[in-house]
């Protein structure tokens, strides 16, 4: 998360990060990974992180609100006022060819004193001094399990073990130790003892998390306390460390009493060696083990990592990247209402449908095309179809804003007061046969408005208009704003979404026209940083100009007069205080729900259907409209305030009959923006009093 001076943002966003990135709520934040938060103002302490850009160091910084907007924001320690000021980000999972183990690389010269210490009193503690194996160890273990009767000591060095757990495999015999001794000699003479130490500590097994397997200490402290190592205490560090011995027998979960003896252990092995005063020891041995309620780590998201890997191979195809470290734009705030959004509605959609329904939800900044969150499927925690990415399904009326943007461009032809014929239709196809497109109220509403056909997603004056550009020109003008995978067919049905795009297609479809016309490619990877921390690749914005902005101003007004009045109007009083705007969805015999949003942060996609691609009993109203409410409701709606060119202006209307507009001099029923206001001025209908939806949006 990056905060901006006069952003805005309100400081439950700030708290709800920060609580994602594990920080802890004190009285007042010394150590990093804290905060505080006193009346309108938050304090709290950055970790020190390495960033794309480079390393910076822990920093206690104050951000002070004014309602939604950040006030300002400083350094506490130097009093200097910041203008930005970076987040470290969240990790958001493991990437990797090696099966399901996972772990964390980290020097054990970066690792806390304490733990290290713990190791090799309580491992190994002529490390530095042995040539991989210790006679000295194995006589000890010898003479105490000969005099207990039973194994209860093992002779091996950090070496052997090492040696143990990439070689060998874990059979108790003669000749496998013979080996491990072997080679362990081998490896001491072949590496340094900080080699060697390094791949200990990010070998070592810790514990299992269903399927996969918690190697090293880092990935150890994140697993059992949710907590970079760093910030850990000494109880906690030599926790870690008694695990060592045996993770199963040891698990903190199952044996808490028999893991709290044995982190104890540890611990006087450090106050014997003078590394924990009396008074330390102490305390540390009456703590509880303040582990998290139960083992997890973010190892990794199936539809979010779908989609990294495949920019990952478009952009750095046949590159060796082990090791590195990749930046993405997900949004840790959106990604979780993204999915909470999908777990919390779709039990009750399932109930319409009369079977399990499938999902998919994208959200992306439209300033930039930064993919902010992403959901493939009806459980987002595991792997499964990507309908996010693969899901081919018709598109139904969310291809609608396409079509009238195209007869937005021509500004001397069209605006959004312009009259379309809303009459019974018959085409008669290049094969002979007739086609009768129908709304789906199964009613025909005479003449309407440009503005009234999509706010109310006509489908007759849609086609009408479709034939009137030329179907051809409409075929032309989709595929010029992107997205599109396959070419689209200038077919009458075109016009009403009778081609098949992927959710994520449908995003970048999307993209310029809540974007001012201007074109930019969807992205999820930001930057990769090398294991030696050199910058391997860095994302550049490539915007390019598709359509006049004029023509997406329009679009999105009417696609606001959707939510005010029209199909997605279900969003009631949120939609109308954030001036969100959107377009519905539905495919013949209701196989697939669509919605898609758009407010004054995010554009948002959303496609609920069936496997078998059956009937949902659901429209794009009734169902994924639904779970942009329950989303928007969650992450918190931007308002969506218009910035129009210079030369679109608002004029007056008032409604004849049901859909029909025409200027009012005086005080019109709905105010629209208009491309090249001419033709109303010599009547005087353009500045008089702007009313209705638009009115509040000037307030």
């Amino acid at each position: 998360m990056t905060l901006n001076i006069d952003s805005l943002m309100n400081p439950q966003e700030v708290i709800d990060e920060l609580k994602i990135l594990n920080y802890q709520l004190v009285e007042k934040p010394t150590h990093s990974g804290e905060y505080s938060v006193s009346g309108s103002s938050i304090t709290f302490v950055r970790r020190p992180f390495e960033f794309a850009d480079g390393f910076r160091d822990l920093q206690r910084v104050k951000v002070v609100f004014n309602r939604s907007r950040i006030q300002s924001m400083m350094d506490v320690d130097s009093g200097v006022g910041l203008g930005v000021f970076q987040l470290e980000p969240k990790m958001m999972g493991l990437m990797g060819d090696d099966g399901n183990q996972h772990r964390l690389y980290q020097s054990w010269k970066e690792m806390p004193e304490g733990l290290v210490q713990g190791l090799l009193l309580t491992e190994d503690r002529a490390f530095f001094e042995h040539d991989g194996i210790s006679f000295t160890a194995i006589a000890r273990a010898f003479f105490t399990n000969v005099k207990a009767g039973r194994t209860v000591q093992g002779g091996s060095t950090l070496t052997q073990q090492l040696t143990k757990n990439l070689f060998l495999s874990s059979e108790r015999s003669l000749s496998r130790k013979i080996r491990e001794a072997y080679m362990a000699l081998l490896i001491d003479s072949r590496f340094s003892k900080d080699d060697i130490l390094d791949g200990y500590v990010n070998q070592i097994y810790l514990g299992q998390q269903g399927a996969d397997a918690i190697h090293g200490f880092e990935l150890g402290a994140q697993f059992y306390f949710n907590r970079p190592l760093k910030e850990l205490r000494v109880d906690q560090q030599a926790l870690l460390v008694g695990l060592i011995k045996g993770p199963s027998y040891y698990n903190p979960w199952r044996f808490p009493e028999r893991a709290k003896s044995r982190r104890n252990i540890v611990l006087k092995l450090l106050a014997e060696d003078g590394h924990l005063e009396q008074q330390e020891y102490d305390a540390a041995i009456k703590r509880d083990l303040d582990i998290q309620v139960r083992g997890h780590v973010n190892l990794r998201r199936p539809a979010y990592f779908d989609l990294v890997s495949q920019e990952l191979d478009t952009l750095l195809p046949n590159k060796n990247i082990k090791g590195a470290r990749i930046f993405t734009t997900l949004d840790p705030l959106s990604q979780k209402q993204a999915e909470n959004s999908i777990l919390s509605r779709l039990p009750s959609l399932d109930g319409i449908a009369g079977t399990e329904l499938e999902a998919a939800l994208i959200s992306m900044d439209y300033s930039d095309g930064a993919i902010r969150a992403i959901v493939g499927n009806r459980n987002p925690n595991f792997a499964g179809y990507n309908y996010a990415r693969n899901g081919n399904r018709q598109v139904g009326s969310v291809i609608k804003p396409a079509v009238y943007m195209a007869a937005l461009t021509s500004p001397e032809k069209y605006n959004l007061a312009s009259v379309l014929e809303d009459n019974p239709l018959t085409i008669t196809q290049p094969n002979g046969n007739q086609w009768k497109p129908r709304n789906y109220s199964r009613e025909f509403w005479g003449e309407v408005s440009l503005y009234t056909s999509l706010a109310h997603s006509l489908n007759v004056p849609t086609v009408n208009l479709g034939v009137e550009l030329g179907l051809e020109n409409v075929a032309d003008f989709i595929e010029q704003l992107g997205g599109l995978e396959n070419e689209v067919k200038p077919l009458p049905s075109m016009v009403l979404g009778a081609f098949e795009m992927t959710p994520i297609s449908v995003t970048e479809l999307y993209q310029p026209i809540a974007n001012k016309g201007l074109r930019q490619q969807a992205y999820l990877i930001s930057d990769v940083v090398g294991a030696k921390s050199q910058v391997v690749y860095k994302h550049k914005l490539a915007p390019e100009q598709v359509a006049p902005e004029q023509a997406a101003e329009l679009t999105v007004a009417a696609m606001q007069g959707a939510v005010q009045e029209g199909t997605a109007k279900s969003l009631g009083a949120m939609g109308n205080q954030y001036k969100l705007a959107g377009k519905t969805g539905t495919t013949n015999n209701n196989r697939d729900s669509w919605y898609v949003g758009i407010d004054g942060r995010e554009l948002v996609t959303i496609w609920l259907g069936r496997g078998d691609n059956g009937n949902t009993k659901l429209t794009g109203a009734t169902g994924a409209l639904s779970v942009y409410s329950d989303y928007v409701k969650q992450r918190g709606p931007v308002v969506l305030i218009p910035d129009f060119a210079n030369d679109v202006e608002m004029v007056n209307f008032s409604r004849r009959g049901k859909g029909k507009l025409s200027a009012s001099c005086g005080r019109g029923s709905v105010s629209l923006p208009v491309w090249g206001a001419g033709q109303y001025t010599s009547s005087g209908c353009v500045g008089d009093e702007i009313s209705n939806f638009f009115k509040s949006l000037f307030n």
